[in-house]
């Protein structure tokens, strides 16, 4: 296992969310409500930030968090970016706030890693 050279906050711009908590900023505007249809506008391409984020750039694998002010996985093709990091070498964290959202059944970009690492 190579030495994690740093840890990244990586913040994901959307305030989606599908739970209605009472006492949560996100939940008191409408649309912030994951059935809005409103999508956070992801300015660069995974292929872009893979690049701005590479191990040559930043000496090795890093440790990186990725988290949106809402649910971080309603996020249109985030998996895209988890799954370029992840191919880059980076320790990855998701923050999540649903109960077990995070499966490979509704990541697929997890259960290729998985099987990739169960084979090696």
């Amino acid at each position: 296992m190579d030495k994690i050279r740093k840890c990244i906050l990586v913040r994901v711009p959307t305030s989606l969310c599908n739970l209605r908590c009472r006492y949560c900023y996100i939940s008191q505007k409408k649309e912030n409500f994951a059935e809005s249809g409103v999508q956070a506008d992801l300015k660069y391409t995974p292929e872009q930030w893979v690049k701005a984020l590479s191990k040559e750039r930043l000496g090795g694998p890093c440790y990186l968090n990725v988290c949106g002010d809402g649910e971080t996985l309603l996020t249109r093709e985030i998996e895209k970016y988890i799954y370029a990091f992840a191919k880059e070498g980076h320790y990855i964290e998701i923050v999540t706030y649903r109960k077990g959202s995070l499966t490979p059944s509704n990541l697929p970009c997890l259960a290729a890693r998985r099987s990739k690492r169960r084979r090696t």
